[in-house]
């Protein structure tokens, strides 16, 4: 009775061993499932935080070029200023330069006014005066039947104007040369001379005649502040300088290094006055010439 008490304790240890391996074996399994399911969630977090830091490192490149392009945006803007500022300051020098330019004119037409008055005086007075000339003493001749008993200066190369006797019939005819002298008529100025000019300080590079006006001009190239030209007008040289440093004005219109006033020249003859009369008109007097069209006679020779 004792053994079979015995077997039976041990048929229902064996009983119960067997439903706690079984359950342990579930638990095993169940556990094993867990685990499996949680290592397939971490590869799935892993494969989306490298999916995500993939979006991330591209939305910085894509932040990066943005901020490129701001960046080259703004290089952009302050050159458009600076060219905007270059081109107001140059608007702003052509603007003084033709401000400069309009007061030499109006002081070209003052002294042409003023030259003009004092030539009509002139003209008035020698109309008025009478030449006396000793009876018997005075006599009208050919240049041919003349003899020269001293000598005269050699005659330019630059042709005659038409109030002296040349005939300029077009453009071709005109000098497209001209060579400088070395004093005005005046005196008052010499090439290589330092002068001053609307406020600006420069030195004489040209003395003589132009083909774009009449009259006695001087080149000057300016020292500071800015010229015309480079010492070339509508394609003719007169002397050479830099460019924008060439301007050319008449002597009344200069101040010696000083900064004495220019005098004001002794007006010649009206010429031009005489020159633009009506074609068979009558005069009281009559300018003479210089010197004869071949050069061999001279006025007091």
């Amino acid at each position: 009775q004792h053994w079979s008490q015995v077997r039976n304790l041990e048929s229902e240890t064996a009983k119960d061993f067997f439903v706690a391996e079984q359950a342990w074996k579930a638990r095993e399994a169940q556990l094993l499932a867990k685990l499996l399911a949680t290592e397939e969630r971490e590869k799935n977090l892993e494969q989306e935080s490298e999916t995500r830091l993939r979006d991330v490192h591209k939305s910085e490149a894509e932040v990066e070029a943005h901020m490129q392009a701001h960046e080259d945006l703004e290089q952009q803007m302050l050159d458009a200023f600076s060219s905007i500022a270059d081109v107001r300051s140059s608007f702003q020098d052509q603007l003084t330069q033709l401000m400069l330019v309009n007061q030499n004119l109006q002081a070209q037409v003052v002294d042409a006014e003023r030259n003009n008055a004092d030539l009509l005086k002139m003209l008035e007075g020698v109309r008025k005066k009478v030449v006396a000339v000793p009876a018997r003493r005075a006599v009208v001749v050919t240049p041919a039947a003349a003899v020269a008993t001293t000598p005269v200066a050699a005659p330019m190369s630059m042709p005659l104007t038409a109030a002296e006797g040349g005939e300029l019939e077009n453009e071709e005819d005109k000098p497209t040369t001209f060579p400088s002298r070395e004093h005005t008529t005046d005196g008052s100025f010499s090439l290589g001379q330092q002068v001053g000019w609307h406020g600006k300080s420069g030195t004489v590079r040209y003395i003589g005649d132009v083909r774009f006006a009449a009259g006695e001009w001087v080149g000057i190239e300016l020292t500071d502040g800015k010229g015309i030209h480079d010492g070339s007008v509508n394609g003719i040289p007169y002397f050479e300088c830099p460019a924008e440093k060439g301007v050319f004005a008449q002597p009344a219109q200069l101040s010696a290094s000083d900064g004495a006033p220019a005098s004001t020249p002794t007006p010649a003859w009206p010429v031009a006055a005489v020159s633009s009369a009506p074609h068979g008109e009558m005069y009281d007097t009559l300018p003479s010439k210089k010197t004869t069209a071949g050069g061999s006679i001279a006025l007091g020779q």
